[in-house]
């Protein structure tokens, strides 16, 4: 009963309040009241504009930081399983020329490098591919028992200028695989390479077939007899 007499009263003294207000609302005083109240119930609108823009924000933040996706980092490790960068204090990669334009792989720690492929995201990886694109270099002949295929016939010279490596099965969050020793026992100096300059591109397509791609600039080395 105590809440009904409150409302009651609270109902009458608003009624007065208001009847109070439409019959002196040409006094100054009243005036200011009102232009007062207006401004609260803009300053009121403008915020809850603000807070609803701000809470859609927040919103397609946190559905990005959450989105499930396998995302799929490159980088160069030792045999010794440590970071090509860290152990051999080295920034470049670095590969061997031979004699007659052969290429070589380093064989001697800290130069040896092997691609190592880390999923950092929040689901499997599933059918991923992986292609590996050269400049400079290129592969003289179709590649036997190798996980690698080579494509991207250079016509008019013959060879090919790139490979390609297909991994069926996935790369859980959290967890990398390291990629075949790549076939350089297979591969020339092209003949208008005066400068050695090698390139190395690799691109990871995954099963909806998005791309991720990184270039790599490869340092060619006299091979020491």
């Amino acid at each position: 009963m105590i809440s009904i007499y409150t409302i009651v009263i609270l109902s009458i003294i608003l009624i007065i309040v208001t009847i109070i207000l439409l019959l002196f609302r040409n006094n100054q005083l009243i005036i200011k009241l009102e232009n007062n109240i207006k401004k609260v119930s803009n300053i009121l609108t403008f915020s809850s504009v603000l807070l609803s823009i701000i809470a859609i924000l927040i919103t397609g933040i946190i559905t990005i930081a959450t989105e499930k996706k396998a995302k799929v980092d490159i980088d160069f490790y030792t045999d010794h399983g440590c970071l090509y960068r860290e152990e051999s204090n080295e920034k470049e990669l670095y590969l061997l020329k031979g004699e007659n334009n052969t290429v070589e792989e380093p064989i001697t720690i800290p130069c040896e490098w092997r691609i190592r492929l880390t999923n950092s995201g929040n689901i499997a990886t599933n059918n991923m591919m992986v292609k590996i694109q050269f400049e400079g270099i290129y592969f003289v002949k179709e590649l036997i028992d190798s996980p690698y295929k080579v494509c991207n016939h250079i016509y008019g010279q013959g060879g090919y200028e790139a490979i390609e490596y297909k991994y069926e099965e996935n790369i859980y969050p959290n967890d990398y695989i390291q990629l075949p020793n790549i076939p350089f026992e297979d591969m020339l100096l092209e003949e208008d390479n005066t400068d050695n300059k090698v390139t190395m591109k690799i691109t990871i397509y995954d099963e909806n077939a998005n791309s991720k791609t990184n270039k790599y600039k490869i340092l060619l080395k006299e091979k020491e007899i």
